[in-house]
This record gives C-alpha cells, structure tokens and sequence, in this order.
C-alpha cells in the first residue's frame, strides 16, 4: 500500500477534524467545558470550606480586630490592671457578632 492511498484512507475514516485541525465551534465546546470543570472544583472547595468551618470563626478576618489591638497595647502599656485587661477582652469578645 503506498503512501498516497494510505492518506485517502486516513481522511476518509477520520473526516475533517483528523485533517483539518479543530474548528471553532470545537474549541468554544472544549473551553466549555473546562469551564464547567473549573466551576465545579471552585464550588466544591467553597462547599466543604463552609460546612467545616466552626460556627463562631469569624468569615474573613484574621486577628484581632481594632478595638483587640488598643486594648492589649493599653495593657502592654501598664495602662491596665490584669483584672481589667481580661474584663474588657471577655467584654469584647461576647460583643462580636
């Protein structure tokens, strides 16, 4: 069999996609659903993220807030009793929503 009749029964079983490349309309379909896989893992991690965490852990915040840091530099200060310290901490901490 040569080479040329080899082709003719190449594109014959395979069609244009084997020849001619992908189209368009194959790309849009393949980043489809790369799309749709991507979606899919993003939403997953979302899920389990959500339904490990702790009912009290604040959603996005890392640390203390604002208020936390003044009260612990008054106490590093001296500014505060230990008594005091851990009343307004405790006092903070029940106020978080």
């Amino acid at each position: 069999m040569g080479h040329d009749a080899m082709q003719q029964m190449m594109s014959g079983m395979g069609g244009g996609m084997m020849g001619g490349g992908m189209t368009a309309l194959a790309w849009f379909w393949a980043a489809f659903a790369v799309a749709l896989l991507l979606l899919a893992v993003v939403g997953g991690i979302a899920l389990v993220r959500a339904l490990t965490r702790p009912p009290n852990a604040p959603s996005g915040t890392a640390g203390p807030g604002p208020a936390r840091v003044e009260l612990d530099l008054r106490y590093a200060r001296g500014d505060l009793t230990r008594e005091e310290y851990l009343q307004r901490r405790a006092d903070l901490e029940d106020a978080r929503p």
